[in-house]
């Protein structure tokens, strides 16, 4: 069990259970985990979630109101007042937004901050001092705005900027030249096991520091877009459905190549799979290798940038029906690990556990079932 980081105890201790093995969908078996049981304190805390290679996060100066981030690469407990000595009253995990509330307000050698996140509302301190260095464990998010996709054909689908009180901040970007064929050079024939060409921007996701928005636009294959507060649009790669990391350096994106020494119908749109894009060179690799007519898509990054899960969705036919499975990929390593029939995983704040959508059959609704990222523990919500 991942214990929260504190100012207390900054040796963590991580128990790790089991040698599960799994085949991939292209026949690959996954090996037993494994973590360094001591990690040195210097990695305690590291910016790894946004720093920027080359450069340093300095200290920043949060306002009462503003929104921040744990950048800290370990979850940190919340106090109900400053001083390692006051009380433990909850934990806020790597990667989620806070609200700073009132600080910073120096004890116990440390810079403590009151936060609020729901209704949990403590203190927590701002990093780890040694000297002159300073590692910290919060960020602000400059951008407290809200982005929001707009299907509107008229004038064409757009992407706006907006205020919690519902101001608009200015448009973002305008997808109307996406719909051009000149603007969106793709594979001749397309998919064949798309079913339409949606015109729409969907999975909008915010980098860290709320600068950069990752987001798909499906235009029959698709493609991965990001765009800054300023409106300036890079397309990344073509595919159906796209994850930022936490890191905002790296995506993964669902896309599909021709066959290799295929002539039959079809043969030009080859499966789908998740390739690995880094942002800051727009190098990519492919990191999943399944069977063919296996299309994976949703693919949702784990808090640590370690695991990627994804659906593989199969086509089926008289003898084995049609499934959506869901699965992780080791993005390092690219071992798969199959975990159970689903589909939309999502990772919960800690990286232990995802929540998944199963259906029995079309004729019922899909409920919400809970597994831990070993495939454990499977419970219907």
């Amino acid at each position: 069990m991942r214990r929260p980081l504190d100012v207390n105890a900054l040796v963590l201790v991580l128990i790790v259970t089991g040698c599960a093995t799994s085949t991939s969908p292209s026949g690959a078996a996954s090996p037993s985990a494994s973590f360094d049981e001591t990690p040195s304190p210097a990695s305690i805390g590291s910016p790894s979630a946004g720093a920027t290679p080359g450069t340093s996060l300095p200290e920043y100066q949060p306002e009462a109101t503003q929104i921040g981030q744990i950048i800290a690469t370990e979850p940190l407990i919340v106090r109900d007042g400053p001083g390692t000595g006051s009380q433990a009253i909850g934990t806020i995990y790597p990667h989620m937004h806070f609200r700073f509330m009132e600080g910073p307000s120096s004890a116990s050698g440390y810079n403590w901050d009151r936060v609020r996140v729901g209704e949990l509302e403590g203190w927590i301190a701002d990093g780890l001092r040694s000297g002159s260095a300073f590692d910290p464990w919060l960020a602000q998010v400059d951008n407290d705005a809200i982005a929001v996709a707009f299907a509107d054909e008229v004038p064409a689908p757009h992407i706006d900027l907006i205020r919690a009180s519902g101001e608009t901040v200015a448009p973002l970007t305008d997808l109307g030249d996406a719909l051009n064929a000149a603007a969106m050079p793709g594979r001749s024939g397309g998919n064949v096991l798309a079913l339409s060409c949606g015109r729409e921007a969907s999975n909008l996701t915010w980098s860290w520091d709320g600068k950069l928005l990752a987001f798909n636009f499906t235009w029959c294959d698709g493609a991965a877009f990001t765009v800054n507060t300023a409106g300036v649009r890079n397309r990344i790669l073509d595919g159906r459905t796209m994850a930022l990391s936490a890191d905002a350096r790296r995506m993964v994106v669902s896309e599909n190549f021709p066959y290799t020494g295929c002539t039959d119908p079809g043969c030009e749109s080859g499966p789908w799979e998740l390739h690995l894009v880094n942002l800051a060179t727009g190098a990519a690799s492919q990191i999943t290798h399944s069977s063919p007519f296996v299309t994976t898509s949703s693919p949702d990054w784990s808090p640590d940038g370690r695991l990627v899960a994804f659906v593989a969705d199969t086509v089926g036919n008289l003898s084995s029906p049609a499934r959506q499975l869901v699965w992780t990929v080791d993005v390092a390593s690219g071992t798969e690990r199959r975990l159970t029939d689903g589909q939309m995983p999502r990772w919960s704040p800690d990286g232990a556990r995802l929540a998944v959508l199963r259906q029995a059959s079309f004729q019922v609704s899909p409920t919400v079932w809970i597994i831990r990222a070993d495939g454990s523990d499977l419970a219907e919500l």
